[in-house]
């Protein structure tokens, strides 16, 4: 079995149609997560808040399905980003103050710590939901080859 860093970054060849269903998986991810804390079916627990719950649970779930099809790591951290983006997103022009400017509002969305904040959680979350997922994808074609296997006897 050889051990391939841009396998293991960018996944394996797929069909042009399954190649972009990460990117999609991601745009679905960032308004899913901005409508859901917009409509406050999600919410923040108040405070200062360095990870929002919802937001990461949506990621690390997309991510795992990214691990599980073995679509690669980027992948991956992409998609936990863009859940954590719409949850930022949402925060940043949905919850201040209305008497502040859309450009301001946009200012302070885009500030790079805040930006690199994410990127951070994006890369431990997302790689922690790969792992577990193509760990359970790794554990399933374990488990259908014994199957096959021990059929033939």
């Amino acid at each position: 079995m050889t051990f391939q860093l841009r396998t293991l970054l960018f996944g394996k060849t797929h069909s042009t149609k399954r190649r972009y269903t990460p990117i999609v998986l991601a745009i679905v991810l960032f308004t899913m997560t901005f409508l859901l804390y917009a409509f406050d079916v999600f919410e923040l627990s108040g405070g200062i808040i360095f990870l929002a719950f919802h937001a990461a649970v949506m990621g690390m779930g997309g991510a795992i399905w990214v691990g599980y099809s073995q679509h690669g790591l980027v992948a991956a951290w992409t998609i936990t980003y863009a859940a954590l983006l719409g949850q930022s997103a949402n925060f940043y022009f949905l919850s201040q103050p209305p008497n502040q400017s859309l450009t301001d509002r946009a200012a302070e969305f885009i500030q790079p710590d805040g930006i690199v904040f994410l990127g951070i959680e994006a890369l431990v979350l997302g790689t922690v939901a790969f792992l577990f997922g193509a760990l359970c994808g790794f554990g399933k074609s374990v488990i259908e080859h014994h199957r096959s296997s021990s059929s033939r006897n």
